[in-house]
């Protein structure tokens, strides 16, 4: 729910070359101390691009994985002591030992179901064991008919399944074979593969689009044929391919951020048309599959529909304590344009308040137009409008929850005031806003908001917070 606190320290910079302001999010990550730290420009695609992005069992966290092999570790994924405040605790990320020598780039990788560790898998096929995890066998030295793209965990998390581009599937440990594409004819290679709950099936995805079903699993729809729905003339290439945690729906992923949901998976909402700093190379589904995460090459992460714990745009400072939300605004004759998506800041933007309010407002880049569309708006109609609070980290989130409720983590705590569980508010996904108003600009919002695509909250037993608007009224 809301509480009318402000997520971060924001401020102005001057930049008289390009005539415009640049709004900073400072964001508290991990219950760091707050300090102002520059993050380097380097990107960690200069070295080692990221490959993979590997969930926490709890849905709460995620561990982005590189080309050599290093995993960087956010959220629940960190260790216990890494997240506590005043620990000294260092960053435990999760790697490949340095006395292993791989003999081709690191091209996917997947978590022990329930347990520490995970499995990286190499382009030829070779197959490690990261933090424990225990090597069932690979097709390093099997000559693969062409290079292998993923690698997914059985349930039991004692067995893996290897997927070629050709559309070869090689089951290790109790991982078993129920076909593949071999043989057949289709376009496109083979980006990936997403498994039932039960093993007793999967699916492969090409990166045209066309997902074809093998074992129990059922075809429930293929982004190829929705992109011609959706009027799409070129379809951008699918690269990730993720399944509900009941099986009875799977996520699609285009590089550039158009997602296709199916079966019993929500729609995450969709990147479609937005400018992305970096190119879309994989996705983790977060806590039972409200959300997702999408991983870009460099090591950004965008959060749609779910929290934003960090990101790995530089090797050098992995856990930067500060992130750059990128400034938008829509263009003076109020024509379409796309919100710049930077993974580095988890997908958020700033809008900058409208009338003669001071200060900015901080949401998910899906929320970007409706925002700006609503500012402008009541500018125009004499209402200015800022917000108390908009985006809020996780840190905020848990301290508010401790406020008013006798456990933060305890759904069946008692609270004094309804406060969302940390992970699941619309603040900590940057789809909520707290506006800042008057019982007149509360009443205008009440009967303008909703045209723009924010939709006003509405409380138990009638009860209203005239401030708060999100994207779908929770």
């Amino acid at each position: 729910m809301s509480e009318q606190l402000r997520a971060g320290t924001l401020t102005w910079r001057s930049d008289r070359r390009l005539v415009r302001r640049i709004v900073l999010l400072f964001v508290v990550l991990a219950a760091l101390v707050v300090s102002a730290v520059q993050m380097p420009a380097q990107a960690l695609e200069a070295k080692a691009p990221a490959v993979a992005l590997l969930g926490a069992p709890d849905g709460n966290g995620y561990t982005v994985v590189s080309g050599a092999g290093r995993g960087y570790a956010y959220g629940s994924s960190l260790p216990s002591a890494a997240r506590s405040p005043g620990t000294g605790a260092s960053r435990a990320d999760s790697s490949l030992p340095a006395d292993i020598e791989l003999s081709s780039p690191v091209v996917a990788a997947a978590g022990v179901p329930a347990q520490p560790g995970h499995w990286v898998v190499t382009r030829d096929g070779g197959v490690f064991g990261v933090d424990g995890a225990r090597s069932y066998g690979s097709l390093a030295g099997r000559t693969p008919d062409s290079p292998v793209v993923g690698i997914v965990a059985t349930s039991t998390g004692l067995g893996y399944w290897l997927v070629t581009a050709a559309g070869r599937v090689a089951g290790f440990g109790d991982a078993q074979e129920h076909g593949d594409l071999v043989g057949v004819l289709h376009s496109g290679g083979v980006v990936a593969l997403a498994a039932t709950p039960d093993g007793g099936g999967y699916w492969l995805a090409t990166s045209t689009g066309a997902v074809f079903p093998f074992g129990n699993a059922a075809h429930l729809g293929t982004p190829d044929q929705t992109g011609v729905e959706r009027g799409y003339v070129n379809p951008r290439p699918v690269v990730s391919l993720v399944a509900s945690p009941t099986g009875l729906g799977y996520l699609a992923v285009a590089d550039d951020g158009t997602t296709y949901a199916y079966g019993d998976l929500r729609d995450p909402g969709t990147l479609t048309g937005m400018q992305l700093t970096s190119p879309v190379v994989g996705a983790a589904l977060a806590e039972a599959g409200a959300g997702v995460w999408l991983l870009q090459r460099n090591g950004g992460v965008i959060a749609l529909r779910a929290p934003f714990y960090g990101a790995v745009t530089d090797e050098k400072n992995a856990h930067p304590t500060t992130v750059i939300a990128p400034y938008y605004a829509p263009a003076a004759n109020g024509a379409p344009v796309p919100p710049t998506v930077d993974g580095a800041a988890g997908g958020l933007v700033a809008i900058n308040c409208s009338g003669s309010s001071q200060g900015a407002i901080v949401v998910s880049a899906l929320l970007a137009r409706p925002t700006a569309d609503v500012l402008t708006a009541g500018a125009r109609d004499g209402v200015p409008l800022c917000a108390t609070s908009s985006f809020r980290n996780s840190q905020q989130q848990v301290a508010l929850r401790a406020r008013y409720c006798t456990a933060a983590f305890d759904p069946a705590a008692t609270c004094s005031r309804p406060v969302a569980l940390p992970g699941r508010s619309m603040h900590e996904q940057g789809l909520a806003i707290d506006f800042a108003s008057d019982a007149a600009g509360y009443a205008w919002l009440a009967g303008n908001a909703e045209r723009f695509g924010l939709h006003h909250l509405t409380g138990a037993a009638g009860a209203v917070e005239p401030w708060h608007y999100s994207l779908d009224g929770s």
